[in-house]
C-alpha cells in the first residue's frame, strides 16, 4: 500500500538528451540517499524506481521528472497534481551538471511538505516558515559516497531540530553547515513565508 510516509517514487526522464549519470544511477543514488539519511532523521522513507520511456507509472505513485526545462526559470518545483498526488520536476538544462542534486532537493522537499501546507511558527523571525527542508541549505550538496568524488552528489537538508523541534540542540542540518534554529546555510540559502498560513501550522516533536 503506498502512504504519504513511505510512497513510491516513480523517477521518469523526459528529456530531449541525456548527459550526466544514467537516471539508474540517479535513483538508486536518491535510494540510498532517503533511505540512510533523510528517514532516521524525518520518519519519511519512500521506495524509488524508474520508469522506462513509453510506460506509466503505477496508479498512486508521486512522480519525479527529469524534463529539460521546469517552467519559470526554475532549477525544479514540487506541487499538487489536480488528482491530489505530489509530483516534482527537475530542469535538467537549467540545472546543469548540477540535475541530479535538484532531484534530491525536490525529492527531499516533497517528502516532507507532500501537500504543500506545512508550516512552522519561527519566534525569531515573527513568521511561520513553509517546511521546505533544502531551501535553508541553499548549494550545499555532498557526495553520497565521501570516499568516492566521483560519486553522486546530493542535497543538503535540515533537520527537524532546525525547525524548533522539542529536542533541542545540534546538528540542525546533514552537513553540520549550519548551528541553530531557522539560520540559513552561508551557501546561499533562503527562507521564504509566502502562502504559509498559521492554519497550516505543523508541530515538530
Amino acid at each position: 500500500m503506498i502512504s504519504a510516509n513511505n510512497p513510491l517514487i516513480a523517477l521518469m526522464d523526459e528529456r530531449s538528451q541525456a548527459f550526466g549519470p544514467s537516471i539508474q544511477d540517479v535513483a538508486a543514488a536518491l535510494q540510498i540517499q532517503v533511505s540512510r539519511d533523510f528517514a532516521p532523521r524525518w520518519g519519511r522513507n519512500a521506495k524509488v524506481v524508474t520508469v522506462r520511456a513509453g510506460r506509466g507509472p503505477i496508479a498512486g505513485s508521486w512522480l519525479l521528472v527529469i524534463l529539460d526545462y521546469a517552467g519559470g526559470g526554475a532549477l525544479g518545483h514540487h506541487f499538487v497534481t489536480r488528482e491530489g498526488l505530489p509530483q516534482a520536476v527537475v530542469g535538467a538544462v537549467t540545472s546543469g551538471e548540477r540535475w541530479p542534486t535538484i532531484a534530491s532537493h525536490e525529492l527531499l522537499e516533497m517528502l516532507a511538505n507532500p501537500w504543500l501546507d506545512s508550516c512552522v511558527y519561527a519566534p525569531s523571525l515573527g513568521q511561520n516558515i513553509p517546511c521546505e527542508v533544502c531551501d535553508p541549505c541553499g548549494r550545499d550538496a555532498y557526495h553520497l559516497n565521501p570516499s568516492n568524488p566521483d560519486s553522486i552528489r546530493v542535497s543538503n537538508f535540515v533537520y527537524p531540530s532546525w525547525f524548533g523541534s522539542k529536542k533541542k540542540g545540534a546538528p540542525y542540518d546533514q552537513m553540520g553547515r549550519i548551528h541553530r534554529s531557522f539560520e540559513v546555510s552561508p551557501n546561499g540559502g533562503h527562507i521564504d513565508p509566502r502562502g504559509c498560513l498559521q492554519v497550516n501550522r505543523l508541530e515538530i516533536s
